[in-house]
């Protein structure tokens, strides 16, 4: 029989990665499709910025391949508003023209990386799946902190429910100062 650590783990290995493609290009989506689709993954696909941030409202994808020059708002644009909200999904931004303006902002916001067009499918697939185990352990990271937050909270208020005398104890700084200087022998 199974532990259930066996069974989560089992069951984060089943779990299909989802791959958000952002591009005005409809042929260029069909290629990314297929690529994510060799490489094991699902794809949901937007044409621009405004349709990707919808489509974000209702799909939950583990990464975005997001072009940077859109109809309407910029990817990089997309991805401040993203940044902004405090969403935390790995962006891969993409472009047929990098201006390393464009480059250092996206990385200052974020990104994971920056490909070139003409994609090079072989490194896109080495990439995709790097940024979707990055995006894996920062939320694995994120997960076992706040489990460890929610035990030492548990633990703290255990630990005050058991010594009561802890709160009424008056602390002020200039008491632990002096304890200490008195500890160690110096005044």
């Amino acid at each position: 029989m199974a532990s259930g650590i066996e069974t989560v783990f089992a069951a984060e290995r089943a779990t299909i990665a989802t791959v958000l493609i952002v591009d005005d290009e409809k042929l260029v989506r069909w290629a990314l499709a297929r690529k994510c689709a060799e490489c094991g993954y699902q794809s949901v696909e937007a044409a621009d910025g405004e349709e990707a941030l919808s489509v974000l409202q209702n799909e939950s994808p583990d990464a975005i391949l997001l072009d940077v020059h859109l109809p309407g708002q910029s990817g990089i644009e997309v991805l401040e508003k993203l940044k902004q909200s405090g969403d935390t999904r790995t962006v891969i931004l993409m472009t047929a023209d990098p201006q390393l303006e464009d480059v250092k902002t996206a990385l200052r916001l974020g990104a994971y990386d920056f490909v070139s067009k003409p994609i090079n499918y072989e490194e896109l697939g080495v990439t995709l799946q790097n940024a979707l185990e990055a995006g894996a352990l920062r939320t694995e990271v994120e997960s076992l902190r706040g489990e460890v937050r929610r035990r030492a909270g548990y633990h703290d208020a255990v630990r005050t429910l058991r010594h009561p005398e802890v709160l009424a104890r008056p602390t002020t700084l200039d008491g632990v100062f002096t304890f200490d200087l008195e500890r160690d022998g110096r005044e």
